[in-house]
């Protein structure tokens, strides 16, 4: 049976498995646990987790000696965070407008902010469960739930089911991270998923997730700490007692503050770091040097000493047939081939978005979101006051709600500012790494962003509280921010062209990148007669080829 013939009757014969994404996340993903580091089995038990499904949403692409707990957290943080967002303004609004009514001496002002928060974290960490309990599932491909892997002729059947798998998916997720691209089954992944044009590939480093976390996290405690100081400087005079409590707590606060910052900037060095790999990955990139358990380990399984089949004659083998190539005296020739479209197509569009110090713009918006929209608690039953309080009317009042939303979107537009310029100061201190003791580049690098962000802050709330309650003089800084924001995130939209095609750009989001089909040329050095076409179509020669999305 051929390929093509393989792939289109694996719904028939029930061969296309997939599993609820939920599944893959339950229990912080201890279906991502591998103790042998490569050699897994589906225990009887968990037979049943996958289904028989015509199509798969998406195709997670991972390597197992990354531990489970950073790649539930980049899934959480992939599929949740949009909803966690939508759900956090809707409960955020929802209180607001209670507190706003006859209800509102029911909301204390601390519970209904800190309800806000847990809103976020509790449908970003269960939001599939959620869904799978109203019927939407997002089905998934998970290697250790769908194919077995321990016996020779199941092994032979799961690679060409593979291939299936595959095509058979909209979308391939990829967790990355240094070792991912050294990997033989990731990198035969990938060549499978090419086989066909406009598919998106999601890849997203597996760091990057808690990086963003901790950065919500450091914000919100910064929001909360400065609701605390607020609080002490509107305390009455007279009740010492608890003026000192609420300065005590804001020291203990202030503690807490220091060592998220801190953990923060020390882990994101490290992820910057790794990134720095990653051209170098890609620019030299050979699947000759990928490695696979079988081979590292003899071709004998490590604790039972059996023999297990080798994985790198099945993925050559596939690899021959996707690029057609039977020359005798070229005998690596298909393997070349894969080789340049990795470097030639797919590395620029990669490196654009992974390679540098750009910050997801999707991703910073949705934290930024999330961080402030708590506060609407607050702002809401405040801008209601004063619309029916009858003092302002008219112009006046208008200016004076002008002044308010600025004064609530200012943090959100200083939390994406300071999130851009702190993997700015990553890649800046990245040539420092090895010379200086890392403990002293995140001490510096600390101190230099609490100063930034001080400056940006108090530029904007000094302008607010000396002008007049209709002035629009806070809004010189409110736009200089924003413009700032739009520079410091504005070559994150520009496009990189494929080696091929050095002079064409072409314009898409900040978000995700677009490089138009280019047709590897039949011809080229070393490699006679090769073509590999990643477009299904002629008319789609203008449309993108693939989707890299960070």
């Amino acid at each position: 049976m051929s390929l093509k013939s393989t792939i289109q009757s694996m719904p028939q014969l029930g061969l296309l498995r997939a599993v609820p994404l939920s599944v893959c996340l339950a229990n912080w993903g201890r279906h991502f646990r591998n103790e042998d580091e490569g050699m897994f089995r589906i225990e009887p038990v968990n037979d049943h987790l996958s289904q028989k499904t015509d199509r798969i949403d998406n195709f997670l692409s991972h390597d197992w000696g990354t531990g489970r707990f950073v790649k539930v957290l980049t899934l959480l943080w992939i599929f949740n965070i949009r909803a966690a967002t939508i759900a956090t303004f809707l409960i955020s609004c929802l209180f607001g407008f209670l507190r706003m009514s006859g209800m509102g001496s029911m909301l204390n002002h601390w519970c209904s902010i800190l309800f806000g928060y847990a809103t976020f974290v509790v449908v970003l960490c269960w939001w599939q469960r959620i869904q799978s309990l109203v019927g939407f599932r997002r089905k998934v491909f998970l290697d250790k739930l769908c194919i077995a892997q321990y016996d020779a002729k199941l092994k032979q059947e799961g690679i060409l089911g593979l291939a299936g798998f595959l095509q058979k998916s909209n979308a391939l997720t990829i967790l990355w991270t240094p070792r991912w691209a050294t990997r033989l089954w990731c990198t035969y992944e990938l060549a499978a998923f090419m086989q066909e044009a406009n598919r998106p590939i999601e890849l997203m480093p597996v760091k990057m997730a808690g990086i963003l976390l901790m950065q919500c996290a450091c914000w919100m405690a910064l929001s909360i700490a400065y609701a605390i100081v607020t609080t002490a400087r509107s305390a009455d005079e007279g009740d010492m007692h608890g003026y000192q409590l609420t300065l005590i707590g804001l020291a203990m606060y202030a503690v807490v503050v220091i060592a998220l910052i801190a953990s923060m900037v020390y882990i994101g060095q490290w992820l910057m770091q790794e990134l720095a790999e990653l051209p170098g990955q890609l620019r030299a990139f050979r699947i000759q040097d990928a490695k696979c358990y079988c081979c590292a380990h003899g071709h004998r399984h490590p604790k039972t000493g059996e023999r297990i089949p080798c994985d790198r004659e099945y993925v050559y083998w596939m690899l021959r047939r996707y690029f057609h190539h039977h020359d005798l005296e070229a005998p690596e020739s298909h393997l070349d081939s894969f080789n340049a479209l990795v470097r030639e197509q797919l590395a620029p569009v990669v490196l654009k978005q992974a390679g540098g110090s750009t910050l997801p713009l999707s991703y910073a918006l949705y934290a930024c979101a999330a961080c402030n929209f708590p506060w609407l608690i607050d702002y809401i039953p405040w801008w209601a006051e004063g619309y029916s309080s009858g003092e302002m009317a008219g112009m006046d009042l208008f200016l004076w709600l002008l002044r308010g939303m600025m004064l609530w979107a200012y943090h959100p537009l200083l939390q994406l500012a300071m999130m851009r310029i702190c993997s700015m100061m990553w890649k800046a201190f990245l040539p420092l790494a090895e010379r200086t003791w890392r403990v002293v580049l995140t001490t510096v690098q600390v101190f230099m962003m609490l100063i930034i962000a001080m400056v940006l802050f108090m530029a904007f709330r000094y302008v607010y509280q000396v002008t007049e309650s209709t002035s629009l003089l806070p809004a010189v800084p409110f736009v200089a921010l924003a413009i700032l924001d739009i520079a410091l995130f504005w070559r994150c939209g520009e496009q990189v062209p494929a080696s091929g095609n050095p002079g064409r750009r072409e314009p898409g989001a900040s978000s995700s990148c677009a490089v138009g089909p280019k047709k590897l040329q039949e011809k080229k050095a070393g490699h006679p007669g090769h073509s590999f076409h990643l477009s299904t179509a002629e008319a789609e020669a203008e449309g993108p080829l693939v989707e890299v999305k960070l």
